[in-house]
This record gives C-alpha cells, sequence and structure tokens, in this order.
C-alpha cells in the first residue's frame, strides 16, 4: 500500500508543477498603449456618459466621450409642463497619470460641448465649459482587467465656476503595437 501511494504522488507531482504558469499574468510594459473604456457617473457630462481613453507610454493620454439625452432627468419648462428632452453632449480632453504601479494620480483638462438639458439655476455644469480633472485611477497591471477612477471635475462655463464629482468603471487593456 505504501508503495502505491509513493508512486501515485511522485507520478503527480511533476504533473502539477509542469500545470502552474510561468512568470505570472503578463502586464503592462511602460511603452505600450492601454485602452480603456468605461462608464462614468456625474463627472465632466454632469450625470452620466460612455468613454474611451488611450494613455500612451503609460504617462499622457486623450478621452473622447459621450452622453446620449436618455440620461437627463425629467424638468419642468416655464409653462410647467413635463418635458423630457433627449440632447447630447460630448467631450474630449487630455490627461496625465502619475506614479508607476496600478494606482494613478490623474489630472487632466477638456471641453464639454453640445446641448444639456439642466434646471435653470446654476447649481449644474452648462455647456459648453472647460473642465478639469483630478482624482484617483485605479488600472490592474494585468494584460485586460478592471479601471475604477473617481474624479473632482470642476467646470467653467455661462454658469461660472461649478465644482462637481464623477466615479467609472470600466474594462481597460494593452493595445498590441506591432
Amino acid at each position: 500500500m505504501k508503495v502505491w501511494i509513493l508512486h501515485f504522488l511522485l507520478i503527480l507531482i511533476p504533473i502539477t508543477g509542469f500545470a502552474q504558469p510561468l512568470g505570472g499574468p503578463p502586464e503592462y510594459s511602460s511603452d505600450q498603449t492601454i485602452s480603456t473604456f468605461y462608464f462614468e457617473v456625474g463627472g465632466n457630462a454632469t450625470f452620466a456618459s460612455f468613454n474611451y481613453d488611450l494613455t500612451l507610454n503609460n504617462n499622457y493620454g486623450i478621452r473622447i466621450g459621450a452622453s446620449p439625452g436618455l440620461f437627463f432627468a425629467e424638468v419642468e419648462d416655464d409653462n410647467s409642463e413635463s418635458d423630457y428632452n433627449y440632447d447630447f453632449v460630448g467631450l474630449i480632453g487630455a490627461f496625465k497619470l502619475h506614479n508607476v504601479g496600478a494606482h494613478k494620480f490623474e489630472t487632466g483638462i477638456g471641453a464639454v460641448f453640445g446641448e444639456s438639458i439642466t434646471p435653470r439655476n446654476d447649481t449644474y455644469p452648462a455647456v459648453p465649459a472647460l473642465v478639469v480633472n483630478i482624482g484617483y485611477r485605479f488600472v490592474t497591471k494585468k494584460h485586460r482587467g478592471l479601471s475604477i477612477r473617481g474624479m473632482f471635475t470642476p467646470s467653467y462655463s455661462k454658469n461660472g465656476f461649478v465644482p462637481w464629482f464623477g466615479t467609472s468603471i470600466g474594462i481597460s487593456f494593452q493595445n498590441k503595437n506591432k
């Protein structure tokens, strides 16, 4: 019986040893670009937006986004009639990521354009506007994975300076450079 257990262990040890991946999961290298698709609540587009950004060399990047009007809340007009408006808001910007690891500090600047419905007071950002992003970004070091952002996104528009915040979640992946 002891001989069978010994033979069984001798057979299993090499199999399990070679079945494990060598070196762990692939990680981003600093000379490759990273694409990120994410959904943002709040932030530059006021209520919600879908965004894409491209990070070059793990430091600088560009961002484009859109917020279809279906995210906007019902607003009462001057005649006290309910009105749903399905306008479009677009955004474009540039950013810089600071730190080397997965936890990064992000700074950026951009512009918001289009049409939006916001209540007739000055507490919401208006379009067109200049915007600033200052906050935290987590990007996994794996080849493909989770991206999380938390930002302070003040804007300057016809409503003046309006402080605003946004959070987002999405997926990032390493682009194949040829």
